[in-house]
């Protein structure tokens, strides 16, 4: 599988839209509609952006393997009014670089999420985004 199979090969896994994806990149829609019906590629310069809003590895969405099972570093996004958070260890830095402690359950799912491979890391954010949703129906 090529690049841009596995970018919407993961959009229609994940629910999201080319549209949202070139809204993140503020780039025209026609663009990954290129990517689509013509073959091409994105631009190297987009790569890391397509990794974070995919929630995938740079290495995975090249390559279709991810090999950094040792990373300090959990990132996902979470509902912070659009930030985009990155957790170490046991803090939190959002995009405005303040520091939060973690609760010691937040920790220790962070900690598991570390542990799993990308599906099992898929399932736990699907799971996490469920139970988010039936908190905010209450």
């Amino acid at each position: 599988m090529e690049i841009n199979e596995r970018i919407f090969y993961l959009l229609k896994k994940q629910g999201k839209t080319a549209s949202s994806l070139a809204n993140y990149l503020n780039i025209k829609p026609s663009s990954i509609t290129g990517w689509k019906n013509e073959g091409s590629f994105p631009s190297s310069k987009y790569i890391q952006k397509i990794s974070e809003f995919l929630n995938v590895t740079i290495e995975y969405l090249v390559t279709g393997n991810d090999t950094s099972t040792n990373s300090n570093i959990v990132t996902a996004p979470v509902n912070t009014g659009g930030s985009f958070v990155q957790g170490v260890h046991s803090s939190v830095s959002i995009q405005n670089l303040s520091e939060h402690e973690l609760t010691e359950d937040v920790s220790e799912i962070l900690r598991i999420a570390k542990l799993l491979d990308i599906k099992k890391r898929h399932r736990l954010l699907n799971l996490a985004y469920t139970l988010e949703e039936e908190m905010n129906k209450n």
